[in-house]
């Protein structure tokens, strides 16, 4: 009887025992089942992270992509820039070039109009000489032609006369 009350407080101590470990366990599943919720919203915010940087990385691409993009167009204005800086130094030597062309011609323009106004005043004095040069030929060749009729006159009167001329 000793023995069989041993072995139920042995029985009792063992179940006693054995609950105790079912409630240890069952803390256990419940701290388990805890951590898998906290694993779970881990999992959830981890896979939000991933999402936002996934999208983060997405974004830098593109930034990167339009930096490129940005880089070739800066490139491109500024080979252009420089295009236009090369062609206004030409067009303005062409310009300076133009102008200094221009002013010589009109200089020279200037000193030909001089020397027409200088030549129309020579010739007008030579024309007027000329007229007055005409005038005395015509004066004199009238004077002339009286002292030939005169002469002529006289000749012929002598001639008729028999008068010889002195």
């Amino acid at each position: 009887l000793c023995t069989l009350r041993e072995r139920e407080k042995a029985v009792a101590a063992r179940q006693k025992a054995l609950e105790a470990k079912r409630n240890e366990l069952r803390e256990a599943e419940a701290a388990l089942e805890r951590k898998r919720k906290t694993v779970d919203a881990e999992k959830e915010d981890v896979t939000e992270l991933q999402r936002q940087l996934k999208s983060i990385n997405d974004q830098l691409a593109h930034l990167m992509e339009q930096e490129r993009n940005q880089n070739e167009t800066n490139g491109a204005l500024e080979k252009r820039s420089d295009e236009l800086d090369s062609l206004i130094k030409e067009v303005t030597a062409e310009l300076e070039e133009k102008t200094a062309a221009k002013e010589a011609l009109q200089a020279e323009a200037s000193q030909l109009k001089v020397a027409i106004e200088e030549f129309c005043k020579e010739s007008e004095a030579k024309k007027k000489e000329l007229l007055y040069l005409l005038e005395a030929r015509k004066t004199s060749e009238i004077a002339l032609s009286e002292k030939v009729c005169l002469l002529c006159c006289h000749f012929m009167s002598a001639f008729v006369t028999g008068v010889a001329f002195n």
